[in-house]
């Protein structure tokens, strides 16, 4: 109930500042063997970031997204799906120079809700936990045209979760957090 009020506060926090909504779209790799092994590489991401200036160097961020991956347990290799929710909040940086282009360092604090569903005889058939983690951003704005904006990103995470297989897999939580690479583009008005 708690993660509703604050997701709730934070969808209509836009509303009341004059900041910016950028749509993004990135890859998604995950950085623990054992996660890989069961996804295989990784998986699309759909983002949805807004942030607010507060100087020329400082940018405050709120990001939204959300992804979805079929996979196969590991030794019984029978199907499994994760589906992945994350909220992410904190600073950027930026260096601004005389053009239209803007790198930036930031960095925040993570939560994420995950859900599993499992198709085996051996496993939990499905499981839902929270976890909180940070995550690492660094990339480049540019802006071609007045009214558009291009972000090209860099996302990295550590995301602890822990594991209802435990026994299975003799160990307690796995960092399903990792690198995203990819695009946003905003639109000026």
């Amino acid at each position: 109930m708690r993660l509703k009020k604050i997701f709730m506060f934070c969808c209509l926090f836009p509303i009341y500042g004059y900041g910016d909504l950028e749509l993004r779209g990135a890859y998604f790799q995950f950085a623990n063997g054992i996660a890989k092994d069961i996804f295989s590489n990784g998986m699309p991401c759909l983002q949805l970031e807004y942030s607010q200036d507060f100087n020329p160097y400082l940018r405050i961020w709120i990001n939204g997204d959300y992804s979805i991956k079929e996979g196969n347990s590991l030794k019984v290799r029978d199907n499994t799906t994760l589906q992945m929710a994350t909220f992410s909040v904190g600073p950027k940086f930026f260096y601004k120079d005389e053009e239209d282009i803007a790198p930036y360092v930031g960095f925040g604090l993570i939560g994420a809700w995950i859900h599993t569903k499992d198709e085996s005889a051996y496993l939990v058939q499905n499981t839902h936990r929270g976890s909180a983690g940070v995550v690492g951003k660094f990339g480049l704005r540019y802006s071609p045209y007045k009214k558009i904006l291009i972000d090209f990103f860099f996302d990295a995470s550590y995301q602890p979760v822990t594991t209802a297989y435990g026994n299975a897999l003799n160990i307690r939580t796995i960092n399903l957090g990792g690198y995203k690479t990819g695009l946003g583009i905003e639109m000026l008005f």
